[in-house]
This record gives C-alpha cells, sequence and structure tokens, in this order.
C-alpha cells in the first residue's frame, strides 16, 4: 500500500483522482489529509511515498525553484522533500548561484532542466491560472504568474 500526504480537501480531491488511476494498474494508494505543520512535518522525514505541494518562485529567478527543491544538500524540511540527489545537477546549481552573466545562468538552468526531465523526481500536475481585474485608476499593471504590486501607480482622479 502507497501512501501520499496532502494539506488541503482541494489535495484530496486530487489525490483521489491519482488513487483512482493507480488502481487502474494494481497499485493501492491510501490518502491522509495532514494539517499543515504536521504535513510539512512528515514531508520533511519522508513518511510517504508521494505528496502534493505547490511551489511558486515568487523572485522570478531560477535558484529560487531549483536550488531548494532539488539541491541535495536541500534534503527534507529545507525543501527537498523528494530526497532527490544528483551530482551533476548540485554542481549546476551551485555554479548557477554564483554566475553573474545572465545568458550562462540561462545555460546552468537550461542543462539542469534537462536532467530533471530526465531523472523525473517531480511530477507537476497543474499551474494555475491568474485572473487579473484592474481598474482604470491603477497603471503599469502586467499580467504575470507573480504580481509585482511595487510596480503600480495609483492616480487620484
Amino acid at each position: 500500500m502507497l501512501k501520499i500526504i496532502v494539506s488541503s480537501p482541494e489535495r484530496v480531491q486530487l489525490a483521489t483522482i491519482i488513487q483512482d488511476q493507480l488502481k487502474n494498474i494494481g497499485l493501492n494508494l491510501k490518502i491522509e489529509l495532514l494539517e499543515w505543520g504536521t504535513f510539512l512535518a512528515e514531508s520533511g522525514k519522508g513518511n510517504m511515498d508521494m505528496f502534493i505541494m505547490g511551489w511558486a518562485p515568487s523572485t522570478y529567478d531560477g535558484d529560487y525553484g531549483y536550488y531548494p527543491n532539488f539541491h541535495s544538500n536541500q534534503f527534507g524540511s529545507n525543501g527537498n522533500r523528494m530526497f532527490y540527489s544528483n551530482k551533476k545537477v548540485d554542481n549546476l546549481l551551485d555554479m548557477a548561484k554564483k554566475e553573474m552573466n545572465v545568458n550562462k545562468r540561462k545555460d546552468f538552468y537550461n542543462q539542469i532542466t534537462t536532467i530533471l526531465i530526465d531523472d523525473n523526481p517531480v511530477v507537476p500536475l497543474y499551474h494555475g491560472n491568474n485572473v487579473l481585474g484592474v481598474s482604470k485608476k491603477l497603471k503599469n499593471v502586467e499580467a504575470s504568474g507573480y504580481p509585482e504590486f511595487y510596480k503600480y501607480e495609483f492616480i487620484n482622479k
């Protein structure tokens, strides 16, 4: 029996779909809904076969999305809850973290992406849509994956 842990009723719905699909190939999956703190503790220890969790790299920098989730020195509660380890990925992440040249950094992250696609330590399930409603009294608003409120200009008219 495999165990998947989740931290919200919405993710229970998603886990139920996964459970049903795995049952079709002969695998049984037990779903556990945990309070957020317990979820973090259990996933940080690796006390599950699977988990569903979101990640939003708010900095728009590859380091924030990749380093905590895939570097082997970030095992467990630091972020790498899959306990994924790949020395080449570690080296590329270390080099990218220090590199100042934007094009060289992009190359490092492209190499990392290629390795992660091959190794498949995570299965991205979905990407949410952002809905944006804007007043005419607000300028400089652009649709993006993460709102940058500091760029907005409020008009007092």
